[in-house]
């Protein structure tokens, strides 16, 4: 097998759009083994473990990512994800707050960082995070639409 980590990354991107997790996840393996200062594919990984409904070792991997590049903004956004699956809802916070500190116009982490703060009976802050999603969002109007409803519940 070639020894440069990038071909193992593609290799692994390959695979996963070919619903072939398994396989995906030796050649993400394979490149973080060959380049441990390898951000994507430690993020890939967990990307995988997410899908696969294992939040725990997804977390593990989305923090290896981190460690290596700590402004990876979907690493921390995924990562939060992961500690929501997990119930562990301040360490969600800090994780989709680490997402903004990234990347300040993430707006899907505002939006995650509102539903947190609301389960964590926040809602002055909730209702922040939330209107500034509301007031920037572009995309998907059902999502602005259960940001408002969120709101109107604070």
């Amino acid at each position: 097998l070639p020894s440069d980590p990038d071909v193992h990354l593609t290799q692994g991107n390959v695979y996963r759009m070919a619903m072939r997790p398994d396989e995906a996840e030796q050649a993400f393996s394979r490149a973080v083994e060959l380049n441990p200062g390898l951000a994507a594919g430690w993020h890939n990984l967990g990307n995988l473990h997410l899908v696969k409904r294992e939040p725990a070792r997804a977390a593990k991997y989305f923090r290896k990512a981190l460690d290596v590049h700590p402004q990876h903004a979907d690493s921390h956004f995924n990562l939060g994800s992961a500690y929501v699956s997990l119930g562990s809802l301040e360490e969600a916070r800090a994780a989709f707050e680490g997402a903004l500190v990234a990347d300040p116009a993430y707006l899907r982490a505002h939006l995650a960082l509102g539903d947190v703060l609301e389960r964590l009976q926040q809602p002055a802050a909730a209702r922040e995070a939330y209107s500034t999603f509301i007031d920037k969002w572009r995309g998907d109007p059902r999502l602005t639409e259960s940001a408002r409803q969120a709101v109107a519940r604070l």
